[in-house]
């Protein structure tokens, strides 16, 4: 391989030390300071210099990979067949839309992992993993708001397999303890919806009935916040069906869908329990 190879698979240490190393070479041997022998000598200490330089860069900089690696036990394991993948994808398909998808989907993660920082992540509107697991494993309180759009499916979907399991996660909360304080904010009352209220209202739910009119669009939501430490929230589309489901435990978020449970609480006239 070259030396125009080596620099360009370096880092800029060696490469600004060998170009300052051959400049100053350079300069020796025009002005005469020195003999073309010391000029040679003066650029080939330089250029050693910038190399050993750069590797001690160089080995730092994979100390710290290591160390990050290390730090997370499953990490190392996962690591290694992605940096396999990543490696054979770019040698079989260079420069190819393979390659660059690769490279976006590898981005991807990365702003996936990102969210996963701030203590919060999304599943597809029809994965409701993380509403009903931590409804079985609430400990003191359930705090939830569902809003019925006129025409919304929400009604059907406490009737379908999701809904019903969800439900009996809720019965199993009261059965261990849990206070379960439901509030349902509607475009219109039916007797679809009474009948939900009214069975919820049996099994021991507490229900707060609130009319749309009377509920601001930024409180017109649908979360649920379990023992005041993490929440899932739904994002819908416009003609109101879930399109992704949110799991936090972000300070932020969780603080946030408190104060609209108490300004919705506070808006029917009851006083938190």
């Amino acid at each position: 391989m070259t030396l125009a190879g080596i620099l360009l698979r370096r880092d800029p240490v060696a490469l600004i030390g060998t170009l300052l190393s051959l400049g100053l070479s350079l300069a020796l041997d025009v002005t005469g300071a020195a003999s073309g022998v010391e000029s040679l000598l003066a650029a080939l200490g330089g250029i050693t210099l910038a190399f050993v330089l750069d590797s001690i860069v160089r080995a730092e900089r994979r100390f710290q990979l290591r160390e990050t690696v290390e730090a997370t036990p499953w990490f190392g394991d996962a690591i290694h067949p992605l940096a396999a993948s990543a490696r054979k994808i770019d040698q079989l398909y260079p420069g190819s839309h393979v390659s660059a998808e690769a490279r976006l989907r590898f981005e991807q993660l990365a702003e996936n992992l990102a969210d996963l920082t701030r203590g919060r992540f999304e599943r597809e509107g029809s994965d409701y993993t993380y509403l009903i697991q931590p409804t079985l494993q609430a400990q003191l309180t359930i705090e939830a708001v569902t809003n019925i759009l006129p025409g919304n499916n929400r009604l059907d979907w406490w009737e379908a397999s999701d809904g019903r399991e969800y439900w009996q996660a809720n019965l199993d909360a009261i059965a261990q303890g849990v206070r379960i304080t439901r509030i349902f904010t509607h475009a219109g009352m039916s007797h679809r919806l009474e009948q939900l209220i009214e069975a919820q209202r049996a099994a021991g739910v507490h229900v707060v009935v609130l009319a749309r009119a009377e509920v601001p669009e930024a409180l017109q939501m649908n979360f649920t916040v379990w023992d005041g430490r993490h929440a899932w929230e739904a994002r819908l589309n416009a003609a109101g069906t879930v399109v992704a489901n949110i799991y936090t435990v972000n300070p932020t978020d969780v603080s946030r869908m408190r104060a609209a449970f108490d300004r919705l609480v506070h808006a029917s006239g009851q006083l938190r329990r």
